[in-house]
C-alpha cells in the first residue's frame, strides 16, 4: 500500500523534474497562481485502488489535484461536474477498468489502458498522454483528448476527437464507424446524437452496466400514431403552411395536417426526420445532406431509434 502526503504546491514543484513541470497545464503560470494556496494529495510509488472520486465538491475546496508518483491501477475514475474537477496527475502508468470525467485536467506520463469505456465531457477538462492510449470505446463530448504516442480502439464523438501529436505535428484519429446506438441503450442518450453524461457516471458508480446491448422490442420501440398526434399538438407545428420549415434556435420544424393524414417534418444540422400518419398507418423517413431524397426506416435501427428520441423531446 503507496504512502498518501498532503503537499503544498511549492513542495510538489520540487518532487517534479522540469520535463514534467513544462508539460502539465497547472503547472503553468497561471495556475501557478490559482494553486498558490492550494494543496495535493502525493501517492507516492506503485497505487491500486478501487475508485478515484475527482468530484472537487466531495473535498475540501483547497484540494488542487491527486498525483500518483508511480503507476495507478484503479476500477473507476469518475467525475460528474464538467465544469470543474480535481486533477488527476499520473507519473506511471494507468490502467482503470472505466473513466468518465469532465472539468480537470489528466495527465499521464506513460501509457493510458482503460479496459472497457472512456467518456470525458464538455471543454473544461482535457485529457492528456505522453504514452500509447488503448481503449475499445472511446467517447468525447466536445472534450480534448492529446495523445503522444498511439491509439488503439474506436473513438465516437462530438465536437472533437483525438489528436495525435508526433514529432511537433498534430493527426488527428477519424471517428469510428460506429453510433452511439451500437453501444448504449436509450436512457444513455439524448435526442440529436450527445450522451447523458451524469446518468452514465451515475451508473457506473453503481456497478450498472452501462454497455447495455440494445434488444428491439416492437411494443414499446415503435413510433405509434399516438407518439405522432401527441407530438402534433406541440407550439412548434402551429400555423405553419406545408412548404415552410420554422425554427426553434437550431432547429427547424414543419407540419402538414389534413383530415386523415399527417406529416411532421424536423431538420437539425445535417439531418432531417419526416413522421407520416395516413390512418394508422406510421410511417418514418430519414434524409442527411448527401441525400437527394428521405428514405424509409426500419423498425429497431440506429437511425429509427434516434428518430424517435428527436420527436420525443419536442
Amino acid at each position: 500500500m503507496s504512502s498518501i502526503l498532503t503537499l503544498s504546491f511549492p513542495e510538489v514543484e520540487k518532487r517534479l523534474s522540469q520535463a514534467q513541470k513544462a508539460l502539465l497545464f497547472c503547472f503553468s503560470k497561471h495556475q501557478r497562481t490559482n494553486y498558490i494556496d492550494s494543496y495535493f494529495l502525493w501517492y507516492e510509488g506503485d497505487t491500486n485502488l478501487d475508485k478515484i472520486d475527482l468530484e472537487s465538491d466531495n473535498y475540501d475546496f483547497e484540494l488542487a489535484g491527486i498525483i500518483v508518483d508511480g503507476n495507478l491501477s484503479c476500477e473507476k475514475i469518475l467525475n460528474y461536474e464538467t465544469d470543474y474537477g480535481v486533477n488527476l496527475i499520473v507519473l506511471g502508468h494507468l490502467n482503470a477498468d472505466f473513466i468518465a470525467v469532465g472539468g480537470q485536467q489528466v495527465f499521464v506520463q506513460e501509457d493510458l489502458t482503460v479496459q472497457h469505456l472512456f467518456v470525458g465531457s464538455y471543454n473544461h477538462g482535457n485529457l492528456d498522454v505522453l504514452g500509447d492510449f488503448n481503449c475499445p470505446i472511446v467517447v468525447l463530448d466536445d472534450y480534448d483528448c492529446l495523445v503522444r504516442g498511439e491509439f488503439y480502439g474506436n473513438v465516437l464523438g462530438w465536437g472533437k476527437t483525438i489528436e495525435l501529436l508526433h514529432d511537433g505535428e498534430t493527426q488527428y484519429v477519424p471517428d469510428g464507424d460506429y453510433d452511439f446506438e451500437d453501444f448504449f441503450d436509450e436512457p444513455y442518450l439524448n435526442a440529436w446524437g450527445s450522451i447523458n453524461f451524469s446518468l452514465i457516471v451515475s451508473d457506473i458508480d453503481h456497478d450498472i452496466d452501462v454497455l447495455r446491448k440494445y434488444v428491439l422490442n416492437p411494443e414499446t420501440d415503435s413510433i405509434t400514431p399516438e407518439i405522432i398526434i401527441e407530438s402534433s399538438k406541440s407550439s412548434v407545428f402551429q400555423g405553419m403552411s406545408t412548404d415552410e420549415y420554422v425554427g426553434v434556435y437550431s432547429t427547424q420544424y414543419k407540419s402538414h395536417i389534413t383530415d386523415n393524414s399527417m406529416e411532421l417534418s424536423i431538420l437539425e444540422y445535417d439531418d432531417s426526420f419526416k413522421y407520416s400518419l395516413i390512418g394508422n398507418l406510421v410511417s418514418v423517413f430519414h434524409k442527411n445532406s448527401e441525400d437527394t431524397e428521405f428514405v424509409k426506416l426500419t423498425l429497431g435501427s440506429n437511425i429509427y431509434r434516434k428518430a424517435k428520441r428527436v420527436l420525443l423531446a419536442i
